[in-house]
């Protein structure tokens, strides 16, 4: 600081003399934005550009100092003059770039960075920056090949290797991502987002012992980083490759997977939702009620649930549907019409779900097949109707007999093709003491309370 301190004093009293010294100015304003005053700064730039409105170094420093301000307008106004002055000047297309990625524009930026590479080719720092322009605007693959192409001009650089590395691993090619990761390394071997970044990619490939490693030595050079600390500590937490980012127990083995299995081919019902129905399911076995589901297309979740009471020697399924599609709708509550859902069988559902001895068929019309039933008592219900009159159909029969503790699961309320569905349950649970719990699945979700 001390030297900056005596540069300066120098280069202000040249300045006195020589006030019309082009390089005298450069050198000033060059010193006082590396001293931090910004603003002294812009005023001999200024000075310096009435002095010489055409010096496109005048125009560049001016830039320098707004960014540094944060006036990215100004300072995008500014390089603009600068590459009118000098068009084929590379580095202020490269600028440019910088600072409309600042400003979020990022298709802007690439082009300025395309501009910068095509009038300097060999310039790596150009490939590096359009790759971080490309990696933001998801386009991994491309910024991969940029990336590669600045590495290939200077190999040696840490820092390019380094992206290189983090875009493979985004990529999701963790075979080449290591290979950068490790030849990062061996560039700089104590710089510690290299370690971590090696641990991230060991990680993704279950290699616990090698990620756990090279987590500890990001942390042996940079102690004080919580990140690589909470890093390491990921590692320990059981079935840590289902986090994504938040634990996901529906992408992992176990028995879920095994009785999602029965599901998926036959059904529209993502992994997600039918975790939901198989939590829900397997909490209201206790109660020792019968299990309903009102609109089964295909039969996959019925088979799915087919599968969790055979396995614990679970009550009764019944499953309700016409097995020929959707009946009259209401066109003005609805959006599904007549006869959608119609490519299904009674036939094929039966030898899709098996299960003869606990399963049970009611074809025919909603309300119309729960006649006769009106003494069951019911644990668990999946209503997937999709229109307002069958949900609400359902929730007047299926409610006042469901048992306390148990539950019923609404699959379409959230989702806009099904408006009838969310206004036929908040319209009938509106004036009872349940209230349905909305899931980000889309389905919602409502509990009889015990007493």
């Amino acid at each position: 600081m001390e030297l900056i301190n005596s540069e300066l004093d120098e280069a202000r009293q040249a300045a006195e003399r020589s006030p019309t010294d082009q390089r005298v100015m450069g050198t000033l304003a060059s010193l006082l934005q590396k001293n931090g005053d910004f603003e002294q700064a812009e005023q001999v730039c200024r000075r310096w550009i009435e002095l010489v409105p055409a010096g496109p170094g005048a125009h560049a420093g001016l830039v320098s100092c707004l960014a540094q301000q944060g006036r990215l307008d100004e300072a995008i106004e500014a390089v603009q003059r600068a590459i009118e002055i000098a068009p084929d000047h590379a580095q202020f297309q490269a600028q440019l770039g910088h600072l409309l990625l600042r400003k979020n524009d990022r298709r802007s930026a690439e082009q300025a960075y395309r501009f910068a590479i095509a009038r300097a080719p060999d310039t790596p720092t150009f490939h590096s920056a359009l790759a971080h322009c490309l990696s933001q605007q998801g386009r991994v693959g491309e910024a991969v090949s940029s990336a590669q192409r600045a590495v290939e001009i200077n190999p040696d650089n840490f820092h390019f290797k380094l992206q290189l590395a983090n875009l493979l691993l985004l990529g999701g090619d963790l075979s080449g991502a290591e290979q950068a990761f490790r030849r990062a390394i061996a560039l700089a071997p104590d710089v510690p987002a290299a370690h971590a970044g090696l641990g991230s990619c060991l990680t993704k490939q279950g290699r616990e012992g090698e990620a756990v490693a090279a987590v500890q030595r990001a942390i042996e050079i940079a102690p004080d980083n919580a990140h690589y600390r909470n890093q390491l500590r990921a590692l320990s937490i059981p079935d840590r490759d289902l986090y994504r980012p938040l634990f996901s127990p529906w992408l992992g083995s176990g028995e879920f997977r095994e009785v999602y299995q029965r599901a998926a081919p036959r059904s529209l019902v993502d992994p997600t939702r039918c975790y939901v129905l198989y939590a829900l399911a397997k909490q209201a076995l206790h109660l020792g009620g019968e299990y309903w589901e009102c609109g089964v297309y295909k039969g996959g979740t019925a088979a799915m649930i087919a599968e969790i009471l055979s396995r614990y020697n679970g009550p009764q399924l019944r499953l309700f549907d016409t097995f020929a599609g959707m009946p009259e709708t209401d066109t003005s509550r609805d959006l599904h019409k007549a006869g959608d859902f119609a490519d299904t069988s009674l036939n094929a559902v039966r030898q899709h779900v098996g299960h003869e001895r606990l399963v049970s068929y009611h074809e025919g019309f909603i309300p119309d097949t729960f006649g006769g039933l009106e003494g069951s008592s019911i644990a668990f219900a999946h209503v997937d109707v999709d229109i307002y009159q069958s949900v609400l159909d359902c929730c007047e029969f299926i409610f006042p007999r469901l048992m306390q503790g148990g539950f019923m699961v609404f699959d379409d309320y959230g989702f806009p093709s099904c408006p009838g569905a969310r206004a036929a349950v908040d319209g009938f649970f509106q004036g009872t003491s349940a209230f349905p719990l909305v899931l980000s699945t889309g389905q919602a979700a409502v509990f009889k309370s015990l007493g």
